[in-house]
This record gives structure tokens, C-alpha cells and sequence, in this order.
């Protein structure tokens, strides 16, 4: 629940604000900068997170970071100045990959072997729930004319993160990591762990491109307004593959559903390219939702079943960055591609993205690497 509750507190804002922006006297620049502070915030806050739970608990992380994604929202309405805005979702951003970073660790430390994959999975469930949820709830409050309880309702909501972080049970018992002697350099040059990493970025880089330019996608095939449509399908898809291919991964193998599911993604990607109806748009949301699930979140149990404790927190923050790059640079280089050959090839070029994972899987992965555990005897 603390997860749902912090994702659906940084969710209420997103939709809010360009238009808090433009209402301080910013423009479209402005609104970019934002957009790029937040992202830098959470990729900055990956290598510090792991370094601060050498001395915090994963519980005592996810409470610093509940009480910051708690306060900013005020801060905003308080310090109501571009500059100042900007400068707050930069730490907004840190707040969410603390929080996202100490969760995701503390589940890992939960989740028995045998049943990883579907409890990493079914956890993202509630993270999908407050993805669509969160959004539509900001979108309801600002167009109604509360724009002011938009913010205090993403306060509150982090309230509601706070007091469930409190109450957890930290299996670690109330311990922060243990050291490792594997330096983060060194967890860096761990093939095992960098395939699910370079992996990650390409799977992440489709998403993205998928998130930022489905509008003109959409519009350009003489269909807009289903961008909704789109996600609901998309949702559906994901929150499917979490719930039964968690379970399918733990009896038959990570790779037998991470592999298919990168596939499943190409495949949604593509099809969107020759989307001209809503059925179509919806067959791709669908497709989309069930191999991207199906890989991210089979593909977080692989990095926990790959890693020993003491260097889990490393592992996770490389694997986690990986994604933050690659949404990051989706949104660049897509842009440039459009420009350059049109929104179409835009898209041609986030399906090959999912087959680009594919590969770093098929020609680096090597029999029996799953059954390896880094840093098992180290430290």
C-alpha cells in the first residue's frame, strides 16, 4: 500500500503541471525543463540510495522519501515561481527513486524464491492501478477549478504513504545492508548483471517513445482522442501478464517469459504503425501492456534471484537507472526521428527497440547464468 499511496501522489501532478507552469508565466521551454529535472532527480537518486542503505534500513529510506514526496507539493504552492518549480521536481524526482528503489529492495528481501516472480509481480499491480488512477484524478481536480486541492491532494496522499511505510515490517530486521567488498565499479563489470541492465534500457527506450509521441502518432492516422483507449488496453495487458506470468516465470524459468514478452511488445509497437481503427488501437494497447509487463516485472526477479543481499542495492540501482536512461532518451531521440523521417518511422524504430533486448539476450546469455548468485561470497 505505501507504494500505491507515493505513486499516486507523484501521479496526481503530472497532468497538472504544464498547466501550473503556464499559470506562473512559463512556456513549453519551461515545461521541458521540468519534465528533464524530474527524470534527472530520480536518475541522481539511484547510486545515492544505495549508498544510504548501508546505513539505513530499506524501511527508514522509504519514510525519509514518503515525508519529501509529502512536503513538495506544498513547497510548490508556497515558492510559485518557474525557477523554483523547476528546481523542486528535480528533488521530487529524488524523492520518487528513493522510494521506488527501498520498495523494490524490500519486496526482493520479502518474496520467497520459489513464488519471486508472482509476488514481484502482483506488487506492481498497485503501481498500475495508481498510474491510471493517479492522473485521472489530478486531470478531474484541476479542470474542475481546484487547483490548489490538487496539490494538497498529492500531500495528502503522501500523508497516506507515510503511515504505511511506518507500519511495515522490515524483513531485514530493522538492519541497513550489510557491507559488500564488490564496490559498485565492480558490480558494473558483472556480465550477468549488465545483460538485464542494457536489456532494461531498450525494452524502457520503447515505452517511452510510446508514452511521449502516441498524440501524434494517433493524430497523423486520422484517429485522435483514444489516447485513453490506448492505456486502458494497455493497463488491462499489464496487469495480466503480472499476475500470471510471475507465476509462470517461478515454475518454468525467468527467461521463457521475458524473452516472448520483448516480442509482444515489438509486435503491439509495430501494429500501432497500421492502426487506423479503434479495435487496432486497442489490440496494440493490449499487446503492448502484456509483453512490457510481462518483461519488467519477471526481469526484476531475475536481478534478485541473480544477487546476494550486500550487493543487491548496487544491482538494483544500475538496473533501475537503465530504465530511467532509457525513457530519457527515448523522448530525444524519437523526437529527432520524427522530425527526420516522420512519425511512422518514429515508431518502426520503437518496435526494433524490445528486439534489440532480444539480442543482448541471445547472443551474451550463457547457459547456467541464471543459476549464479554475485556476491555470494564476497564481503
Amino acid at each position: 500500500m505505501a507504494s500505491f499511496w507515493s505513486t499516486m501522489s507523484l501521479t496526481v501532478l503530472l497532468p497538472v503541471m504544464p498547466g501550473f507552469l503556464e499559470s506562473l508565466g512559463g512556456g513549453s521551454r519551461e515545461v521541458g525543463y521540468s519534465l528533464m529535472a524530474f527524470s534527472i532527480g530520480v536518475l541522481l537518486a539511484r547510486p545515492m540510495s544505495a549508498e544510504l542503505m548501508k546505513k539505513l534500513t530499506r524501511r527508514q529510506m522509504m519514510i525519509i522519501a514518503a515525508v519529501a514526496i509529502t512536503l513538495l507539493p506544498w513547497l510548490y504552492l508556497w515558492l510559485p515561481r518557474t525557477g523554483s518549480v523547476i528546481l523542486l521536481r528535480l528533488f521530487h524526482g529524488m524523492g520518487l527513486g528513493m522510494f521506488s528503489m527501498a520498495s523494490q529492495l524490500m519486496l526482493s528481501d520479502l518474496a520467497p524464491e520459489n513464488k519471486r516472480g508472482f509476488i514481484m509481480g502482483v506488487m506492481g499491480v498497485s503501481f498500475t492501478i495508481a498510474m491510471a488512477a493517479g492522473p485521472a484524478l489530478g486531470d478531474y481536480l484541476w479542470n474542475s477549478g481546484h487547483h490548489a486541492g490538487t496539490f494538497h491532494s498529492a500531500a495528502l496522499l503522501g500523508l497516506c504513504a507515510i503511515i504505511s511505510a511506518v507500519f511495515l515490517f522490515d524483513p531485514a530486521g530493522e538492519k541497513p545492508t550489510p557491507p559488500s567488498a564488490m564496490p559498485m565499479r565492480e558490480v558494473l563489470a558483472v556480465k550477468v548483471l549488465m545483460i538485464p541492465s542494457i536489456a532494461l534500457l531498450f525494452a524502457a527506450a520503447a515505452h517511452g517513445a510510446v508514452l511521449s509521441f502516441l498524440p501524434m502518432l494517433l493524430k497523423a492516422h486520422a484517429i485522435p482522442g483514444l489516447v485513453s483507449s490506448f492505456f486502458i488496453a494497455n493497463a488491462i495487458g499489464v496487469l495480466v501478464s503480472r499476475f500470471v506470468m510471475g507465476r509462470v516465470s517461478d515454475r518454468k524459468g525467468r527467461l521463457v517469459v521475458m524473452l516472448p514478452g520483448l516480442i509482444v511488445q515489438s509486435a503491439g509497437i509495430f501494429l500501432l504503425t497500421l492502426t487506423t481503427t479503434p479495435p487496432a488501437l486497442w489490440a496494440a494497447g493490449l499487446l503492448v501492456g502484456l509483453g512490457f509487463g510481462a518483461f519488467v516485472s519477471v526481469s526484476a526477479a531475475l536481478v534478485t534471484d541473480l544477487t546476494a543481499p550486500e550487493i543487491r542495492p548496487s544491482a538494483f540501482s544500475i538496473y533501475f537507472a537503465s530504465f530511467d536512461l532509457g525513457t530519457m532518451c527515448a523522448g530525444l531521440a524519437a523526437g529527432v526521428i520524427a522530425e527526420w523521417r516522420g512519425i511512422d518511422m518514429t515508431f518502426i524504430a520503437a518496435a526494433i527497440s524490445p528486439l534489440l533486448a532480444l539480442l543482448a539476450y541471445l547472443l551474451f546469455w550463457e547457459r547456467g547464468m541464471e543459476k549464479q548468485v554475485v556476491g555470494a561470497s564476497a564481503g
